[in-house]
């Protein structure tokens, strides 16, 4: 059994390396080749558990005096195992498993031009110079396209600038619309093939609905366990959440002298900071400027380095998708000894991921003869750049993403688990 362990870690690895290339490399002909690669390890990853010898083999090790006196993390992982090959069909007939198969296959290929789609896209939103009332010269002079045009790109800092600060709401909503619809009609059409695929796939595995598959097999157990859950959070937020709307609903109608009731999503992120700036006193442009990019990334290292112990070392001249990414070893201080890597890849670029995640590369695991595998991730984010005339400032709501995304970092790189199955964020 913990061959299959060993199999799935290899798996893993090359999964993780192209899903991160497919959605950092600047490089077209490389995002593409790696998206086709990713398309095959993951239809590997599926069928594996459609392979009736390694099934048969699961089987007999089931019925060994071994296999009963498992405890801990290896007993976990044979019943993972046997739960993954009902949920992945190895109980239907060979003919249903060849169409499942078939199922998969599209459904990979699918989600991942779907995110290609996202990522690569070029979108962006034109608006005249007195269409900007509000946003700062400085910030909108890389934008402009002779005297009185405005180019916006849909990168996150330059949208949530527009979105908090702008007081046009017609460009509000332009660059609203515009940036929830990244990806266009030809997502619309994949989506639509994606949830037939997942509904398909659910019904042949005998669910009713994909939501029921998805829900089985972890902790919320099943699709009503999770309406009750969201019901019932939803009742309890709904007086202080309808309290705070109606403050934004005040300054709406402040600022535009009638009476308001409604406060569409495009005019949200704009009302907060008028209410921080009016019943707080809190500017979050003025905040941004105790939040430098470097200081921000002094300070979550001291806190997560004093936490848990370790300490990081700044690799010199590091093999990288991009120039800018910057690479750190991590260091087991009580050990003294290597345990990992990471990479941070900070600022927007064309082609790049859009959001802010954390990227495992290499989770934990402890081989035969002792040695452990080197953990590795990488932060891919969408920080402000710094300007020829200004750093990388940062948002109080920045910056806690940024220890929130440092933090999924640092479970990979701390896990201590045996199996490669469970590293990380897998359990």
């Amino acid at each position: 059994m913990l061959v299959l362990d060993d199999i799935l870690n290899i798996i893993q690895k090359q999964q993780s390396i192209y899903e991160l290339l497919v959605n950092t490399n600047t490089d077209k002909k490389i995002r593409d080749l790696t998206g086709e690669k990713l398309e095959k390890f993951t239809t590997i990853a599926d069928e594996l558990f459609l392979n009736e010898n390694l099934y048969k083999a699961v089987v007999n090790y089931n019925t060994t005096p071994e296999s009963k006196s498992l405890t801990g993390e290896r007993k976990f992982f044979l019943d993972k195992i046997n739960r993954d090959f009902s949920r992945n069909g190895m109980s239907l007939s060979l003919e249903n498993r060849e169409k499942l198969k078939a199922i998969n296959k599209q459904l990979n290929e699918l989600t991942v031009q779907f995110g290609k789609n996202i990522s690569t896209n070029h979108d962006k939103v034109f608006v005249t110079t007195n269409e900007t009332a509000g946003l700062k010269e400085e910030f909108l002079k890389p934008f402009r396209k002779g005297k009185d045009s405005v180019l916006f790109d849909l990168s996150s800092p330059t949208y949530t600038t527009v979105m908090t600060q702008c007081s046009n709401v017609e460009t509000r909503q332009k660059i609203y619309v515009a940036k929830m619809n990244v990806g266009g009609t030809a997502n619309e059409t994949l989506l639509e093939q994606i949830l037939k695929l997942r509904t398909e796939k659910a019904v042949m595995l005998g669910y009713r609905t994909f939501s029921e598959y998805a829900t089985a097999d972890i902790m919320s157990g099943t699709t009503a366990r999770v309406w009750d859950f969201e019901k019932k959070l939803a009742a309890d937020l709904r007086p202080k959440a309808t309290a705070d709307y109606n403050k934004l609903l005040a300054i709406k109608s402040a600022e535009t002298g009638k009476k308001e009731t409604v406060v569409y999503p495009y005019e949200a992120m704009y009302y907060q900071t008028r209410l921080l700036e009016q019943d707080y006193q809190v500017d979050p442009e003025k905040v941004k400027e105790y939040f430098e990019m470097q200081s921000c990334i002094d300070g979550i290292f001291l806190v997560y380095q004093k936490i848990y112990n370790v300490r990081f070392v700044q690799d010199k001249n590091p093999s990288t998708w991009h120039k800018e990414v910057l690479s750190y070893s991590v260091y087991d201080n009580k050990k003294n000894e290597l345990i990992g890597y990471f990479y941070l890849d900070l600022y927007p670029r064309p082609d790049k991921y859009n959001h802010f995640g954390c990227f495992g590369l290499t989770g934990s695991k402890t081989f035969l003869n002792g040695s452990k595998q080197l953990r590795t991730a990488a932060l891919v984010c969408n920080f402000p750049a710094a300007t020829p005339t200004q750093p990388s400032l940062l948002t109080h709501q920045t910056v806690t993403t940024f220890f929130h995304e440092f933090g999924h970092l640092m479970h990979v790189i701390l896990s201590e688990t045996e199996l490669a199955t469970f590293a990380g964020t897998n359990v």
